[in-house]
């Protein structure tokens, strides 16, 4: 804590031994500090203790302190210079998630909810080299680590070292669905430093963003390139078949709550007037089979599904 001292004065900044018992405050702009209360003024001077949590993230970053007179509001007011607070010793790291914000001086450091990872998707973890009060040390160059578990197919990033300028950023790509990956950030430079641990959100498929159409042969391989497996079976001229269209985000992955309609067209114009192609429907759980019948005997038969939602 820091003391602080508070004085009646007169316009020339005299203390006032005189001055009567009013009751004294304190307020500042430091997020998250903590003053003692309000006392009376005794003698002409109260005192007080003030406890910065939350630091001076740059260098033109400053705090002030404010003492008022609580009992008559028309005693001017007085703001103290200007305060930089600096961090305490580098004593363990922190993670900051997606949709998470670094809130230096908080009870945790931050605030927000993690989002749920996407699979195959970059989810970037920004880690800090921090105080006790979760300040950024910016002295720090220590080698960090990550590891997951909990999760299958997962290959840490590159270790590497705290920057001096802000966080350093990772990118984790989680490949299995539904998987709560608990990942931790290790100081590999000094043991003693405190890793972080987190648990996230299950591993979820991205934004439905496209359709998948799949013919008999055909199998559906997320993320991959191109979302699918096999060859094609040939069909013989004026038999039905079916052909399985797949509600699907980015890489390819099924996307079970999408239900809106889809059409079966012909993607060549000699198709047009000899297929037998089957009323628009909607996909359910993000899925749908379609009955299609082809009548001109060719190899360059082309269907189009098209999302008429």
């Amino acid at each position: 804590a820091t003391p602080v001292t508070v004085n009646a004065v007169d316009y020339a900044f005299n203390i006032i031994t005189s001055a009567p018992a009013h009751q004294v405050s304190l307020t500042t702009n430091n997020p998250n500090a903590t003053i003692s209360a309000p006392v009376t003024l005794t003698g002409g001077t109260a005192s007080f203790n003030a406890t910065f949590y939350t630091y001076s993230p740059t260098t033109t970053t400053y705090y002030t302190v404010t003492a008022n007179d609580d009992t008559d509001n028309t005693v001017a007011a007085n703001t103290s210079s200007n305060i930089m607070v600096m961090a305490g010793a580098f004593t363990k790291l922190l993670m900051v998630m997606p949709r998470e914000t670094y809130a230096p001086g908080t009870p945790t450091g931050k605030t927000g909810t993690a989002t749920a990872p996407i699979i195959n998707v970059a989810y970037t973890v920004n880690v800090y080299g921090v105080d006790q009060y979760w300040n950024r040390v910016s002295s720090s160059t220590n080698t960090v680590a990550i590891s997951a578990t909990g999760v299958t197919n997962f290959t840490p990033p590159a270790a590497a070292a705290l920057s001096t300028t802000g966080p350093r950023a990772f990118n984790l790509v989680f490949k299995t669905l539904a998987e709560t990956p608990n990942v931790t950030a290790t100081n590999t430079t000094d043991g003693t430093k405190t890793a972080y641990t987190q648990l996230l959100p299950a591993v979820t498929v991205g934004p439905f963003v496209k359709l998948q159409i799949l013919f008999p042969g055909e199998t559906a391989l997320p993320n991959t390139v191109s979302g699918k497996t096999g060859t094609p079976n040939s069909q013989n001229a004026g038999v039905p078949f079916n052909v399985t269209v797949n509600a699907v985000d980015a890489n390819w992955n099924l996307i079970t709550t999408v239900t809106d309609e889809v059409a079966i067209t012909n993607a060549l114009a000699a198709d047009a007037a000899t297929s037998v192609l089957p009323a628009n429907a909607n996909l359910v759980a993000g899925t749908g089979t379609f009955s299609v019948t082809l009548r001109r005997a060719a190899t360059n038969h082309q269907l189009v599904a098209s999302n008429v939602t």
